[in-house]
């Protein structure tokens, strides 16, 4: 299976016109020309380069039978849309990545169609339009493309996979969270239970009561940082559940300080 690389040197990315100015609609439309081998309506949603590449043979290339099969077996949902940004050629361009199918037999790797973009709001194919990648290639991804200010994205937000598990002072554990149990967790802490901790895979989130408020620490790439300010238990509870669902502004307005002691 062919990958198709972000960054192809030697290639100048020429962005086409193209009428539809979302995501899915242009990844829907790229996989419905591989399916029914649409030459037209594949041309119409390429690149400026690769319009020229595109013939009335294009679709009997050897090289590309894995992507049209995909395209063919395609249920018609979309499961995921990711972001990222580079730089090509002094040029910033943005990627989306869009999952359409799981790759049989193979847990590790997905089905995506690549799309490019120099304005976030103009989507053409990035190089052939369909390749695969990893499941731990798309979660680098950003979930969203920010656009004037507003946050796109056509695809139901899905929660990052972790595994979660919670542990306080009276010797409480628990292996299956939900945001309102973290929430009674946390309003439960006082002096004599003290302490509540949200375990996520190699890092956690842990919170200590005073009478002055909740110390909030968390440990993630082997390294310990602590709120400088105490915490009231509803900015608390606000902070766990945003970890919790891998909302990624849970540090958001926080001053940090080590706490590697």
């Amino acid at each position: 299976m062919k990958k198709i690389k972000y960054i192809l040197a030697g290639i100048i990315i020429i962005l086409s016109t193209t009428l539809f100015a979302q995501v899915e609609n242009v990844a829907k439309e790229v996989l419905k020309a591989y399916k029914e081998k649409n030459v037209e309506l594949l041309k119409k949603n390429a690149s400026g380069v690769m319009k020229y590449a595109i013939s009335d043979s294009y679709f009997k290339d050897k090289d590309i039978q894995e992507e049209i099969k995909s395209a063919e077996n395609w249920d018609g949902k979309i499961r995921e849309i990711r972001y990222r940004t580079g730089d090509m050629f002094n040029k910033k361009v943005y990627i989306a990545s869009i999952w359409f199918s799981e790759i049989p037999e193979n847990d590790d790797e997905i089905y995506t169609v690549f799309l490019s973009s120099v304005d976030k709001k103009t989507w053409v194919m990035f190089g052939i339009g369909i390749g695969s990648e990893t499941k731990e290639e798309f979660n680098k991804m950003d979930k969203y493309l920010s656009n004037n200010g507003v946050k796109v994205t056509v695809s139901e937000e899905k929660k990052k996979e972790y595994k979660f598990s919670t542990e306080m002072a009276d010797g409480t554990i628990s292996k299956t969270i939900t945001e309102k149990q973290i929430e009674d967790n946390i309003n439960k802490l006082d002096d004599d239970n003290f302490f509540l901790i949200l375990n996520r895979d190699e890092g956690f989130m842990q919170s200590a009561y005073s009478e002055k408020g909740l110390t909030v620490q968390y440990k993630e790439n082997g390294k310990q940082f602590e709120a400088k300010e105490y915490m009231s238990k509803e900015n608390a509870i606000i902070m766990f559940k945003k970890y919790f669902k891998g909302d990624d502004t849970w540090k958001d307005g926080i001053e940090w300080i080590n706490a590697d002691y």
